[in-house]
């Protein structure tokens, strides 16, 4: 686990893919096929992979064979709702080191499912991206040992999808990541072209505990600069928000980054300020953490 979030900190690997085929669609294995492998492999008593490089040496080669990429060739228009800081281009895995040998396989058929960003858009998703709205059927192609190894979870969705479907899809037995990312983005907020004041009802928290593997809890709320204020007053978690001024896709704004620990019942433990230097450049992207004066009054 150490190994696997240390490469997460690593910037996100770019392939154009242009010209070649697309990625393939494998087929989710079924239980009588791990059990053929698991009796029936090459032990590779021979190989220098698995006879001289040690198991936890071999596991991060293979994590970050399988870490996911951004595709170069698919490029999302900057003037979309869902092209954002991050998530400029298509992410994709090559899982293809999986179809080299059995014992590889049985190594390492998880690491996919525990490095990956699992997100869904509710709604405004990206073009061609299969169940981009549907968790219920996203999951429903895993194995059971496979989501029970999801790691994260970010759900980038509208206010009212937020407070009305998200509780009950917390619920569902399939969702068992242990973290869990939410962003609200400006767009997202109810009546936000009339530019109401805005407001979470805390309903969208209630299925939190359904999710007996989830122990982290990460709350993006986007706004105007204008209405900071707000975001820091929206809802039962009351903050001071520090002045500082964003820019998000070449307007004024600020994002606000709560995570909440399970201590107890949700406990929020502290918050970043996301600041993007650059507008529509990734990468750019500064972080500041507030000082004594600024943390959280709850």
């Amino acid at each position: 686990m150490s190994s696997l979030r240390r490469l997460r900190s690593l910037r996100r690997r770019q392939r154009d893919n242009s010209g070649r085929s697309k990625p393939l669609t494998i087929t989710p294995p079924t239980p009588e096929l791990i059990a053929s492998f698991i009796s029936n492999h090459n032990t590779q008593e021979h190989s220098p992979l698995f006879n001289q490089i040690p198991p936890e040496i071999r596991n991060a080669i293979f994590l970050y064979a399988l870490l996911s990429y951004e595709d170069l060739s698919t490029v999302y228009p900057e003037d979309q709702h869902y092209s954002r800081p991050d998530y400029r281009h298509t992410s994709r895995i090559d899982p293809r080191i999986l179809q080299t040998c059995r014992l590889i396989y049985l190594e390492s058929r998880f690491l996919p499912v525990m490095a990956t960003e699992h997100v869904f858009w509710c709604h405004r998703a990206p073009p061609g991206i299969t169940y981009a709205s549907d968790p219920r059927e996203y999951f429903a192609r895993f194995t059971e040992e496979q989501k029970d190894r999801v790691d994260r979870v970010h759900f980038f969705t509208q206010q009212y999808y937020l407070e009305g479907d998200f509780p009950e899809i917390c619920k569902l037995p399939a969702m068992r990541p242990r973290s869990l990312k939410i962003t609200l983005r400006h767009g997202d907020w109810w009546w936000w072209e009339d530019n109401h004041p805005l407001n979470l009802n805390d309903v969208w928290s209630t299925g939190l505990d359904y999710s007996t593997r989830l122990e982290e809890v990460i709350l993006e709320l986007e706004t105007m600069e204008r209405d900071k204020e707000q975001v820091c007053l929206c809802s039962s978690f009351r903050f001071v928000f520090p002045n500082f001024l964003s820019l998000t896709m070449g307007k004024p704004s600020a994002l606000l980054a709560i995570r909440l620990l399970r201590k107890n019942g949700w406990v929020p433990v502290g918050f970043l300020i996301f600041i993007t230097t650059k507008p529509g450049i990734s990468g750019q992207n500064e972080i500041r953490r507030p000082n004594k004066e600024s943390q959280i009054r709850v």
